[in-house]
């Protein structure tokens, strides 16, 4: 395959064999007497990463932990708010450094992993002039429609190409999410 030819991204029906064999892995590598309560896979990511996220013991995560064949295990961890302004933050400039030499970087999509967005009425999630219209090709992502209004194409522009939200590992620490309070969408749920 050419090096610029966009790579083929799993099916939904692929998804969830990735799913069921890395289920399987985890119920093949624990012993007997720690295979109880039986782990829970969460998450299998085959786009930015492979791996899957699960809900473990702590003796469960050390043994897989220990095996060859696991690369990682990482423990979840809640983070707290550090700032609004990301570029500010991570010390990126548009005179110098990467953000200068990336020439733009037009054919890039930046992902942030947030508490969620509210893009409604904020300036800093306006369309950008500077921007092209549309996503790069290769950008598989969409706008979701679980926005609480259901209307995501009214947050959704060349700026605000996609946004998803990833519940599961909450539900799993805190149990199930009362909707008449919080959502499972992507709008922000913190100030």
């Amino acid at each position: 395959m050419p090096a610029h030819a966009p790579r083929r991204l799993p099916t939904h029906r692929a998804s969830r064999r990735l799913t069921r064999g890395y289920a399987s892995l985890v119920r093949g590598l624990l012993p007997r007497h720690i295979a109880d309560p039986a782990p829970r896979l969460l998450y299998s990511y085959a786009h930015a990463a492979t791996g899957f996220a699960a809900r473990l013991t702590a003796r469960q995560a050390a043994h897989l932990e220990a095996q060859p064949s696991i690369a990682a295990v990482v423990r979840d961890t809640a983070y707290q708010l550090h700032t609004t302004w990301s570029s500010d933050f991570v010390n990126l400039s548009p005179s110098f450094g990467l953000q200068a030499e990336s020439n733009g970087a037009v054919d890039a999509v930046i992902g942030v992993i947030d508490t969620g967005i509210y893009p409604k009425d904020r300036a800093s999630f306006a369309p950008d002039p500077s921007l092209p219209p549309t996503p790069p090709p290769t950008f598989r992502g969409s706008c979701v429609s679980s926005f609480r209004d259901s209307n995501a194409s009214a947050y959704c522009n060349n700026k605000l190409v996609g946004a998803k939200t990833f519940y599961r590992g909450y539900e799993a620490q805190n149990g199930p999410i009362d909707e008449r309070v919080q959502t499972k969408s992507p709008l922000d749920q913190e100030s």
